[in-house]
């Protein structure tokens, strides 16, 4: 389709009416022609247009050209549809593109040959419309086809048929046009002719494709017997059914022949199968593959011209290849362990094997496996066909783990185990595996162990084999708990009848009264009638000489565990000597400790026992004793504290033994003082910013003459405490007292310093008459409350940050008072700048009169400035600051009697004050 500058052109057009399709309503042969326009990358022009339509290679040919392509896309403003396929859906198939030609006329002439004389053919062609249907304003030309039959000399036409007008669709759509024509009698070549009947412009631009003439003859109807009237069947390899094909032949042949054929390239090639001539067939078994098979019939005579005969319907023969399996298993293993079976090749697979095994699935899992054994499988593919394989298992027995361990077994003392374990002939144990339940483990084939504490292991050993085949056994042992032998040594000398043992064993389970006992007393001068050895429970040995000896106790529990222990036990010398020094005599305070140490000895050996009278001549009872007692020492002991008499003596008596009946004493007398005693009463809490001042709540109450001192944070020692100096929070003072007799005694008591507030007034502040401000005082403090004097010109005087107007000069003072009554202040002056009164006139005449310009408050303005001008705009006063009033001059001259003018800046946040001013004379 082409857009040119308006032409009018007349055309003269022949009506031909419009026939509808007939297409072949029986059976078609194979197609004797079928025109596709080839397919690939590089379309030639066709051979078959007359000279007037040009071949062009692009996709949008012109009116009076065409294409050969395979694809269309956005022709003359996408108002052609976009192809990218041939009417079979192949994107590598061509068809015949057209841009009808302006005048209507033939665009597609051939001749065809080798029809079969006499017979009937259907003739059909695809075509689409190409243009859209809102192309051209929605009012494109539709294409109007006529095809037609003639013989070569273009004298008799066979058949003719036209398409009608081929309406715009909104998608590409290829429609089938096609009718039958039967070859005259020694005819088989005829002229196939396709004239456009519509003119070219906007639209009749068309796509032709697949031009067929095939056979078109009765209809033949093949079936598969006995399947359900079914065209199709699926059988497997190794199926021995012999299917049976049958077909029916509607009217049309006088006499009809039949030849059989097969397709095994899914019907696009057939071949006839030798003597199958009847109307039926029976298909013998085959391997796999699909096969298709059907009835070609024609006219007696004809069967073998393949141009002269119609087909079946083509009847389907699936033959399935069966499954090709294959089952392994991931053995061999162990006996007991879980071994998986796999197959392959199929969708279905069902298993046997074994002790009545069974399972279902592509890998299945034979648990606790205690058997060997062939295990089948039977797969079934995705078209039923099945298939058996199978698998062998193999299985290796498993060792049995077995141990002792020796008797008896006692904590902290070595337990053997001892191996017991056996395999299968031919496999032997590589591997031991000890567990002894108390975290510790061991490798060995036959271990020893110590267990602690006594109780019952859950002790583990796994026995492996070289096939990597292992056993478990967990086997309680228990472990009895081991005596813990001991005994007390008795304190003897040389000069006692014996020596008493005493026995202190014990043992965990409490079995203590079931216990044997062996002593050996290490005496090398023991007798029969005095023996070394000593089976009893507490036994008793006499002793001949002085010396240490080494004392054993074995003790065998009724578990028979043994343990012993060895102790030096010292037989004293029989002169002990009792001896000790006082600490400190010279300043023996009653209110101190008094200590003593001990010195005494004994001539072989040491002293086992001292006893101690501190007060023996007034407190004969009042005794210690001790047991273990050493040389150096030291015992501390304090008398009841008393005040007067000024001394008071006490009789110390000292007792030293080496043995029972070996024993010395002696005694000392001493002297103790009286002590004073301090009291501290409680102090009151105070604040942080009061005056130091004198502690006095601390004294002496026994009335010892002497001197007393404080000490702590803040005081001074002689008691003058300063709270700011302290600090605020909780401060402890001590009194120290000491007499004359150099005695002491201390007391300490807690005073309570509370924080001070802090207060700032703030900076001293201007204001001007009349105007107000507020002032920034801060303070801190524990709950605080806030107190302005006095309480003049001040909006509120409980605020920290109040308004105030005052009309004079004022001194404010800020009071802050905590909540523990401490007070702070501070002081804020406001200076009130009041409104200059400026006078108009003066007389600097000398007479002690308005001499000066007097400007009452301009004074108290820091800074200000003044500036006087005459009525020339000259300056002739300033000033900064106005101290000293203006006399009238300009540069020590006096000005004359005249009007001046002035401009005061106050440099304050208020307007400058301006006027005049009159020097009179």
């Amino acid at each position: 389709m082409t857009i040119r500058n308006c032409l009018i052109i007349f055309v003269f057009i022949i009506a031909v009416k419009p026939t509808k399709a007939q297409l072949c309503q029986g059976s078609l042969g194979d197609p004797v022609v079928n025109i596709t326009f080839g397919s690939g990358p590089n379309p030639g022009p066709s051979p078959k247009f007359p000279t007037n339509y040009g071949f062009v290679t692009n996709d949008c040919p012109n009116d009076g050209y065409y294409t050969i392509r395979n694809s269309t896309t956005s022709c003359f403003g996408d108002s052609w549809h976009s192809l990218t396929k041939d009417h079979t859906g192949d994107a590598n198939g061509y068809f015949m593109l057209v841009n009808a030609s302006v005048f209507p006329g033939t665009f597609y002439v051939d001749t065809i040959r080798g029809l079969c004389p006499s017979t009937t053919f259907e003739f059909a062609s695809w075509v689409v419309n190409v243009l859209k249907t809102t192309a051209c304003n929605s009012a494109g030309i539709t294409p109007d086809l006529t095809f037609t039959i003639e013989t070569t000399d273009g004298l008799t036409k066979l058949q003719t048929f036209n398409t009608g007008p081929i309406q715009a669709d909104a998608s590409p759509q290829w429609k089938q046009y096609g009718f039958f024509f039967k070859t005259p009698v020694g005819i088989s070549d005829i002229v196939i002719r396709i004239v456009n009947n519509a003119p070219g412009g906007c639209g009749n631009d068309l796509a032709l494709d697949d031009i067929t003439f095939r056979p078109c003859g009765p209809l033949v109807n093949a079936s598969i017997v006995n399947n359900n009237a079914t065209t199709s069947v699926n059988s497997c390899v190794g199926d021995t059914t012999a299917f049976k094909f049958s077909a029916t032949v509607s009217a049309g042949y006088t006499a009809p022949s039949y030849q059989w054929q097969l397709s095994t390239d899914n019907g696009i090639t057939w071949k006839d199968i030798p003597g199958a001539v009847n109307s039926s067939y029976t298909r013998q078994p085959t391997g796999a593959g699909n096969y298709q098979y059907r009835l070609a019939v024609s006219e007696a005579g004809n069967i073998n011209i393949s141009t002269c005969r119609v087909a079946s319907n083509a009847l389907t023969v699936v033959v399935n290849a069966n499954p090709v399996t294959s089952a392994v298993n991931d053995g061999p293993k162990c006996s007991g362990a879980a071994i998986a079976l796999t197959a392959t090749g199929g969708t279905n697979y069902t298993w046997t094997g074994p002790n009545n095994f069974t399972a279902t699935g592509q890998t299945v899992s034979i648990n606790n496996t205690v058997a060997s054994g062939k295990y089948y499988v039977l797969v079934t593919n995705s078209n039923s066909c099945k298939n058996i394989d199978s698998t062998v298992v193999a299985l290796y027995d498993n060792p049995v783990t077995k141990f002792s361990s020796s008797v008896p077994a006692c904590e902290n003392g070595p337990v053997q185990f001892t191996d017991q374990s056996t395999t299968a002939t031919g496999q032997t144990i590589t591997k031991y595996n000890w567990d002894f339940g108390d975290g510790s483990v061991d490798v060995t084939v036959n271990p020893a162990h110590i267990f602690s504490p006594a109780k019952t292991y859950a002790v583990t050993l796994i026995t492996s084999t070289d096939k990597a085949c292992s056993d478990t056994l967990v086997q309680q042992v228990l472990i009895h708990d081991l005596p813990v032998p001991d005994f007390i040594l008795p304190e003897v000398c040389l000069s006692d009848p014996f020596a008493a043992f005493t026995n202190a064993s014990a043992i965990a389970d409490n079995s203590e009264a079931q216990f044997n006992y062996l002593w050996n007393f290490g005496d090398a001068n023991a007798t029969s009638g005095n023996p070394n050895i000593s089976t009893q429970k507490n036994p008793q040995h006499s002793y001949t000489s002085i010396g240490v000896y080494n004392v054993q106790l074995t003790v065998t529990s009724k578990d028979g565990c043994v343990n012993n222990i060895t102790k030096p036990f010292t037989v004293n010398g029989a002169l002990p000597l009792a001896n000790f020094t006082v600490d400190n005599t010279a300043n023996l305070c009653s209110n101190q400790d008094i200590t003593i140490t001990d010195h005494s000895s004994v001539n072989f050996g040491s002293i086992t026992k001292v006893e101690i009278y501190w007060d023996y001549q007034n407190d004969p009872a009042n005794k210690v004793t001790d047991e273990f007692p050493a040389n150096g020492k030291k015992y501390s002991y304090r008398y009841a504290d008393f005040g007067n008499p000024a001394t008071k003596d006490f009789v110390i008596k000292y007792i030293a033994y080496s043995g029972i009946n070996c024993v010395n004493e002696t005694q000392q007398t001493i002297t103790l003082k009286a002590s004073p005693l301090a009291q501290f009463s409680a102090m009151n809490a105070v604040c942080e910013g009061i005056t130091p001042f004198t502690i006095t709540q601390a004294r002496e109450i026994n009335g010892i003459s002497g001197t007393g001192i404080f000490s702590g944070s803040g005081v001074s020692a002689n008691g003058l405490f300063n709270p700011q100096a302290a600090g605020n929070g909780v401060h402890s003072i001590v009194y120290t007292y000491t007499a004359d007799n150099g005695c002491k005694d201390a007391t300490a008591q807690s005073i309570l310093v509370y924080p001070q507030p802090t207060v700032n007034a703030g900076p001293d502040r201007t204001l001007l008459e009349g105007g107000f401000i507020t002032i920034d005082a801060t303070a801190t403090g524990n709950n605080i409350t806030y107190l302005w004097t006095p309480n003049t010109a001040i909006e509120n005087n409980l605020v920290i940050t109040p308004k105030v107007n005052p009309v004079d000069d004022i001194t404010y003072t800020l009071t802050v008072k905590s909540a523990d009554n401490c007070i702070s202040k501070d002081d804020v002056f406001i200076k009130v700048l009041k409104t200059p009164l400026i006078p108009n006139a003066f007389s600097p005449n000398g007479d002690g009169i308005n001499d000066t310009w007097i400007i009452n408050y301009l004074d108290s303005y820091p800074g200000v400035t003044v500036q006087v001008y005459n009525r020339y705009g000259q300056v002739v006063y300033r000033s900064v600051g106005y101290s000293k009033a203006w006399d009238g001059t300009f540069n020590g001259t006096p000005l004359p009697v005249g009007t001046y003018y002035y401009i005061i800046d106050r440099k304050v946040a208020a307007p400058k004050l301006s006027g005049w001013v009159a020097i009179l004379r």
